[in-house]
């Protein structure tokens, strides 16, 4: 299903920055990730991870679960599949 057009525009952004693209590949391959360990995969601060996380929340690209003090972290693929069959007519022109 095709995603409204905000909802595009969020998606868009937080695509439109490659370490979140970075990021956002590392929590699909490693579902229940924490913040901590991006920290340490990626050569960005804790803060810089933290906003990245917050543009990925909002996009609704990944969901995070409280594991005590720490967030598990999950890709959205749903979210995304919408984003890529609302680019598809774009495609065909």
């Amino acid at each position: 299903m095709a995603i409204d057009s905000r909802a595009f525009e969020r998606v868009a952004k937080a695509l439109a920055e490659p370490t979140r693209v970075e990021m956002l590949k590392l929590i699909s391959a490693r579902p229940g990730i924490t913040c901590g360990e991006i920290v340490t995969a990626v050569s960005v601060g804790q803060s810089t991870v933290s906003h990245h996380l917050k543009e990925l929340v909002e996009a609704e690209l990944i969901t995070g679960e409280k594991d005590g003090q720490c967030m598990r972290l999950q890709s959205n693929p749903e979210t995304l599949r919408s984003f890529l069959e609302s680019l598809d007519p774009l495609a065909r022109s």
